[in-house]
């Protein structure tokens, strides 16, 4: 398997540019994995803040969670040297989570991925650096495919 990015977790990220989805039929996939698992709240990747589009987080004891519009679903635990894929899946008001291919729930929201979005840090805290390693980054936009976006190595 071929790592798209690799962050050490010493003052290293990258930052998309935005991308706005034409209706709230949307997906976003992500693979990553965890090299290790420090303080709390590290970002595998964010967009503005919890409150304010897609953001993946774990702690230091390795429990996780998806946010989408500032509507929280925990994960479980995520633990170091495994590929996890995560995935957000927009249908009208409802954002289905996924972690592995299993859904870990649905909420009502109309978030969507409208920022750019930070890899390898959390937006909010210059100084909050993850040490991950990122495969695939994909943005499908169910209703206009030209406007989907594919990231990987």
């Amino acid at each position: 398997m071929a790592w798209a990015l690799q962050f050490d977790g010493v003052n290293d990220y990258c930052t998309t540019t935005g991308w706005t989805p034409t209706s709230n039929n949307w997906s976003f996939e992500i693979v990553f994995e965890i090299l290790s698992i420090g303080g709390s709240n590290a970002i595998v990747i964010s967009n503005g803040s919890h409150t304010n589009g897609i953001y993946i987080n774990y702690s230091s004891t390795g429990a996780s969670n998806i946010f989408c519009g500032g509507q929280n679903i925990g994960i479980g635990t995520l633990v170091t040297g495994v590929q996890y894929t995560a995935a957000l899946v927009s249908t009208g008001g409802s954002v289905e989570y996924f972690i592995n291919n299993v859904s870990a729930g649905t909420k009502t929201t109309t978030c969507a991925p409208l920022l750019g979005m930070n890899f390898g840090r959390r937006v909010q805290t210059a100084s909050q650096y993850s040490e991950v390693l990122l495969e695939t980054v994909t943005f499908t936009d169910n209703l206009t495919p030209s406007n989907s976006r594919l990231y990987d190595a």
